[in-house]
């Protein structure tokens, strides 16, 4: 039987924060793998400003890709 992985994020953001991410200034969150975590895959979250009416492809898009954990070294 496979069995599929679940990733809840909650991410708390500052009012700056929210700034920097409409100025452009900030634009990617990296989630690593550490010897304190749960999880061996590494997860990153893009953000962006978009219209109000934007479609829901223009809204998220999930990419999967294979990530060699030597990376971080």
């Amino acid at each position: 039987m496979n069995t599929a992985k679940e990733y809840n994020v909650e991410i708390g953001l500052t009012p700056s924060d929210i700034e920097a991410i409409l100025n452009g200034e900030m634009s990617t969150l990296h989630f690593l793998p550490t010897d304190d975590t749960d999880y061996q895959d590494k997860i990153s979250v893009h953000l962006k400003p978009i219209d109000e009416d934007a479609t829901l492809s223009e809204q998220m898009n999930l990419v999967v890709d294979k990530w060699g954990r030597k990376e971080l070294k």
